[in-house]
């Protein structure tokens, strides 16, 4: 069976979540199907990255004078390139059909109202979790189309040793525990919560507990608080958009928090889970029916709870190592719901 993923990259978004999914969907079909023949299209060169032996990737290469057009012209290539080589299935990340009599499935990890009759044209849509198949559902979408392949993390993100911890931390922090805050897709009224709560952690414990804020989009508004906040020197600001780097940051820390304005794909959720660090987080999107009880969720409103989860991590072992094997529980869960792929060749 010959199977054709195709992944289009928006110049002008940070969007990489639907190449994670496209990755475990590769992995577990070549698993399932050692004989398959897959091939990835792409105008991106960085989803090459880290392709299992046996997938072979073609770019469709745009001019960059022709980026305002971009979307229609790598449509109109990809339909080129299908069209000669007759797969047996089409999987496609472009929330666009080519509208070629071939099966065709649409990888969605985001509500897309705009594009939803195309949607209900697709043989088949995939999307990363049951809140996101709800919402699609709501929309109009017949859920019997509708297929659950979770986001796992890829191999870059895996529990540290003891000596690469503590080499992390070294460079890091000098050496001092930190919780870090993933900061993207997060209210600043959040942010400003986690900030209050740190405050009143590091009041209540005197700790030289650290803070390391990732991918904050920052204002003026943000840059002032920080100048002027009172543990403005255990705080840090880290960006990074590539998995190794993002990984050595979160394996390391004694806790992950994460508090989305909204989830789809609770994948950041995955991460943390992967990595085995306990994390806090709320009941939001799909950020539960990821973690289910290996983290601990709080009211995001609410500093004291937050700063009080804070200090249950810190000062209490057992708990962690009670979340940190509930994580590896829920891993293998995720990892064998994502069985389910085998939807793809009745």
């Amino acid at each position: 069976m010959r199977v054709t993923i195709i992944l289009y990259h928006n110049f002008l978004s940070k969007e990489k979540k639907k190449y994670d999914l496209v990755h475990n969907i590769i992995s577990t079909l070549l698993v399932r199907y050692p004989g398959m023949q897959i091939e990835l299209l792409s105008n991106d060169n960085s989803f090459q990255q880290n392709l299992p032996p046996g997938v072979s990737f073609t770019r469709i290469e745009i001019r960059h004078i022709l980026k305002p057009l971009s979307g229609r012209i790598f449509i109109s290539k990809a339909r080129e390139i299908v069209n000669k080589q007759k797969p047996d299935l089409i999987i496609s990340g472009m929330a666009s059909r080519l509208d070629i009599n071939i099966p065709e499935y649409l990888l969605v990890t985001d509500t897309i109202r705009k594009d939803i009759n195309k949607l209900k044209n697709a043989e088949g849509v995939i999307v990363p979790s049951a809140c996101l198949k709800d919402d699609l559902i709501r929309l109009g979408i017949d859920g019997s189309r509708i297929f659950i392949v979770r986001l796992i993390p890829g191999e870059f993100f895996q529990p540290s040793e003891w000596e690469e911890r503590e080499s992390i931390k070294e460079e890091l922090t000098g050496g001092k525990e930190y919780f870090i805050l993933n900061a993207e897709n997060n209210s600043w009224e959040f942010v400003v919560n986690i900030l209050k709560a740190f405050s009143l952690f590091k009041k209540w414990q005197h700790s030289n507990m650290q803070l390391l804020i990732l991918n904050l989009e920052e204002n003026g508004t943000s840059g002032e608080l920080l100048q002027t906040y009172k543990y403005r020197n255990d705080v840090k600001l880290i960006a990074t958009d590539t998995a190794p780097v993002l990984a050595k940051f979160i394996k390391a820390a004694m806790a992950f928090i994460y508090l989305p304005v909204n989830d789809f794909t609770g994948y950041p959720m995955s991460i943390a889970l992967q990595c085995e660090i306990p994390a806090i987080s709320y009941d939001i999107g799909a950020v539960k029916e990821t973690s289910g009880d290996a983290a601990l969720y709080i009211n995001p409103e609410n500093s004291e709870d937050i700063a009080g989860k804070m200090i249950k991590l810190y000062k209490d072992e057992k708990l962690r190592r009670q979340l940190i094997q509930k994580a590896k529980e829920r891993v293998a869960d995720l990892k064998q719901e994502n069985n389910s792929i085998q939807f793809l060749m009745t």
